[in-house]
């Protein structure tokens, strides 16, 4: 009897450890499945920021005398990401076009607000910073995300980017829609601050198919740095981006064009007061709300 019951032991421990076994394979085939498609995923990471740096690097040879950019599609299938040249990807013209693998899509692609991203030629900065991110299809829990700073560097890591609270705290980045088709070669923006007025001549100010301004200007002897440039140039509209940083600038003004004879005072497209803060009333009928960024 005692022989049997010994038996009986004998088969419930192998059963247990046939459990415990089964079990710790699955755990180990979990893991190694993970550590695999991490692997996959920093591939397919690096790729991308590789046509970034592609991108980048025949801005600053200025190839053809051009600007280079890439744009992040989310609305194909597979997600794929197109290596452009050109000031915009709606005006340029694409060079190389790269799908996602199936196992892979964007989980996000913002830079200034939009889903492309251009690199100036010579110094290879953009005026379009922000960051994309790519994770195993449907899943969150496993991502990489790659930033692309104002100077063109491209990181792994947000180095410089302030926090949501920072950009409503200290700044303004305001994006503005304007449907009115633009004359480039006469028409320029003007910069109001009541004591001082500033012209930017267009035809001196068009970079890769977009308006591009950058300065300081002196008001009452203090210097306000400001920076203006477009997304999109007559294609149809136009979008304006004006970045005005509280910490740089003391002074409120009103932005104009001077083609635009509707508004008050005419060509209004926005106003800041001196605290930042953006006043509504007599913009251009061709000027939509601004958007805050």
């Amino acid at each position: 009897m005692f022989q049997n019951i010994h038996r009986g032991f004998t088969l419930i421990e192998i059963l247990v450890i046939l459990a415990v076994a089964i079990l710790l394979s699955a755990f180990a085939w979990e893991g190694l499945q993970g550590i695999q498609e991490e692997h996959e995923l920093g591939n397919e990471a690096e790729k991308v920021a590789q046509t970034l740096r592609d991108a980048q690097n025949r801005a600053t040879a200025s190839e053809e005398e051009s600007a280079y950019g890439v744009k992040f599609d989310m609305a194909s299938s597979p997600h794929r990401y197109i290596l452009f040249r050109g000031g915009s990807f709606a005006g340029g013209e694409a060079i190389q076009d790269s799908p996602l693998s199936s196992r892979m899509e964007f989980s996000s692609a913002n830079f200034d607000g939009g889903d492309e991203v251009v690199f100036e030629r010579i110094d290879g900065s953009t005026l379009q910073s922000g960051a994309v991110s790519l994770r195993l299809a449907g899943n969150s829990n496993v991502m990489r995300t790659i930033y692309v700073e104002d100077s063109g560097k491209i990181t792994w890591a947000a180095t410089t980017a302030p926090s949501d609270n920072d950009r409503v705290t200290d700044s303004r980045h305001t994006h503005i829609d304007y449907s009115r088709v633009i004359d480039t070669l006469t028409e320029s923006l003007i910069l109001d601050f009541g004591s001082t007025t500033y012209s930017i001549p267009l035809n001196a100010n068009v970079s890769g198919g977009q308006i591009v301004w950058e300065g300081e200007i002196n008001v009452s002897g203090e210097p306000q740095t400001l920076k203006v440039h477009t997304h999109r140039l007559n294609n149809p509209d136009t979008q304006f981006s004006v970045h005005r940083d509280r910490r740089l600038n003391t002074k409120g003004f009103v932005l104009k064009i001077s083609g635009d004879p509707s508004g008050s005072p005419a060509g209004k497209i926005i106003e800041y007061e001196d605290d930042g803060s953006i006043t509504s009333g007599g913009e251009s009928i061709y000027a939509d709300t601004p958007l805050i960024q």
